[in-house]
């Protein structure tokens, strides 16, 4: 063993493996791997970066070839990025020449398994377990526990786990714990099959000015737990997932994701905490089967670029929101299930649906919106993600669209909501006007952040813009059916309004996004189709403005205890009775 190492100047090139006692690095000077190779340093057996300092103890520095992955995600096609790992698996072999045994503590890795394994690690971008190429792998009782950025997580940089290409991974009982901005504990990519079994997934960011923007979704704090891209798909079965950041199961830069969550606890909590459960966008579906997701902001969030998001909350799961319940916004025919005794609990409204041609369809639930609104339908006041775009409140008055039909939905454009076997106490409100296409102000597009430079080389890849959803904006109409429901609430067109004096929403004030007071008023261009099955009941609380109205043989639509019910059908008074009645239907409780 070289006992002492003192760089006071220059380079130090390390080409060999290299054990010390002590490693001083002087102001000015560096420590540098020979080409094609890189160097991690381990103090005491934990992950730490080679930076002008002083360091006693353990000291090794660990020379590696290099590794080069071609990123995926939003980077994918982008030139290939340089690696570090403490264990590398690629085409089914363990890969010494790759991997960092130094940080590795315990248990045995073969090229199958990794079986009771343990690191720390406090070095920004260093991953911890890579499996990649054609790999069937399984890991066991494993633990990591890293600080440091990851830099991008788009692409898995710094991930506790990550699988990509056409990997199929098992991971059992294992622990992932961060404290870092811009990092995964668990990344999948490519092709890969992921399922995690019993296993506890945390990061615990710190401040940073390197969060997220600012825009529609009201995200706040500096990183996602975990993240799914290309056409990856996971399982994670009696997991704890938790962030304080803005995401916990989290998508982007997809092609085809799916993502399962069964019999696990799915948490996003802390005072800057804000943000979402789970986020379904691209061609996605994510399932919560008799999952536990407490949430500060939404615990299912849907939003696609016109794609079609999907998801399904079932068996049992309880949501529970100090916001809403689900927010769809960005949609072309998502479509969102509820059912087998699921719970929505959430402060605000339980649906937010935000311009969106999309479907819901709740099936034995219990619904409770601790504002009394189960779907609010309103217009997208999403301003996209640039640090200068904003949202003006319209100060118009919404007028006719000329030939716009109110008495149907069209299935490309259109919301449709079904609630059948389910009991629930609440407001249906649509106040979709024509006017938000007018009021979005964009300035520069907010690029992504930096990839870390590329192999020598290389090209750099080229920035990423973010999408302007504009195009997601107009009227819609809504179409709700009850079938064997009990509904007791207003069903109506409406309008919205902002909080007095608001004038325009943007990074600083977004908190105001979505928080429209509806009131239910005669349509315009936003239609109300419903429709009443023979064993439905409506119990009406306020007057309601539909376009359409089918009462089956059977369904009983009434007024509460002491109050009567009148029915006007373009200003004419009507018999409630079975038929449909199309036009202006007005139903007053008097």
């Amino acid at each position: 063993m070289n006992p002492i190492k003192v760089v006071n100047s220059g380079v130090w090139v390390v080409d060999k493996n290299m054990a010390l006692s002590s490693l001083t690095i002087a102001q000015g000077a560096s420590v540098a791997a020979p080409e094609g190779k890189a160097l991690t340093m381990t103090v005491d057996g934990v992950g730490t970066a080679l930076k002008p300092g002083v360091y006693k103890g353990d000291v090794f520095i660990t020379v590696t070839d290099h590794l080069l992955i071609a990123p995926g995600g939003m980077r994918r096609g982008g030139p290939p990025q340089e690696f570090r790992a403490a264990v590398v698996i690629d085409n089914g072999k363990y890969v010494p020449g790759k991997s960092v045994p130094a940080i590795v503590k315990g248990g045995s890795i073969t090229d199958k398994t990794a079986v009771g394994i343990s690191m720390t690690g406090c070095e920004d971008d260093f991953n911890g377990i890579i499996v990649k190429g054609d790999s069937e792998y399984t890991i066991d009782k494993a633990y990591i526990e890293f600080e440091g950025e990851g830099r991008n997580d788009f692409v898995g940089y710094g991930a506790g786990i990550m699988a990509i290409d056409n990997t199929k991974l098992t991971i059992n009982d294992t622990d992932i714990h961060f404290t870092g901005a811009w990092r995964c504990g668990f990344h999948g990519g490519g092709n890969s099959i992921t399922t995690l079994n019993n296993c506890r997934i945390t990061n615990i960011s710190p401040v940073s000015e390197k969060g997220p923007p600012q825009f529609a979704t009201r995200f706040s704090g500096s990183s996602r737990v975990t993240q799914c891209c290309d056409n990856a798909t996971v399982y994670y079965n009696n997991c704890y997932v938790k962030s304080n950041g803005w995401g916990v199961l989290c998508v982007d830069g997809g092609v085809r994701t799916r993502i399962y969550a069964k019999d696990s606890t799915i948490e996003l909590k802390g005072p800057r905490a804000s943000g979402y459960g789970a986020f379904s966008i691209g061609d996605c579906f994510i399932s919560f089967d008799n999952c536990k997701v407490n949430v500060q902001g939404y615990p299912f969030l849907f939003g696609g670029h016109g794609d079609k998001s999907d998801g399904e909350i079932t068996n049992g799961s309880i949501l529970n929101s100090d916001l809403n319940a689900v927010m769809m916004f960005r949609l072309q025919g998502g479509e969102i299930k509820v059912n087998k005794g699921s719970v929505l609990n959430s402060a605000s409204s339980t649906f937010l649906v935000k311009g969106a041609c999309a479907y819901l369809n709740v099936d034995n639930a219990t619904l409770n919106p601790g504002n009394g609104v189960i779907l609010q339908l309103m217009d997208n006041d999403d301003f996209g993600m640039g640090s200068y775009a904003r949202f003006i409140i319209p100060a118009g008055i919404d007028k006719a669209i000329p030939g716009r039909d109110l008495t149907k939905a069209d299935p490309r454009d259109g919301v449709f909501m079904t609630i059948s076997n389910t009991k629930v106490k609440g407001d249906f409100y649509n106040s979709t006007t024509d006017l938000k296409p007018n009021c979005r102000e964009q300035g520069p597009v907010r690029d992504m952040p930096p990839m870390p430079a590329p192999a020598a080389g290389a090209k750099a890849a080229p920035a990423i813009r973010m999408m302007d959803s504009t195009h997601m904006q107009g009227v819609k109409n809504l179409d709700l059916k009850f079938v064997k429901a009990e509904v007791e609430g207003i069903i109506s067109a409406a309008t919205a309004a902002y909080k007095d004096g608001l004038a325009v929403i943007d990074a600083s004030n977004n908190r105001e996004l979505g928080a429209v007071k509806q009131t239910a008023a005669e349509p315009i261009n936003n239609g109300v189709i419903a429709s009443f099955d023979k064993s439905s009941v409506w119990t009406v609380t306020g007057t309601s403005y539909l376009t359409s109205l089918t009462i089956a043989k059977g369904a009983v639509i009434k007024a509460a205890k002491g109050k009567a019910l009148t029915l006007t059908v373009n200003g004419k008074q009507t018999d409630i009775a079975p038929g449909t009645y199309k036009g202006k239907v007005v139903i007053r409780v008097e």
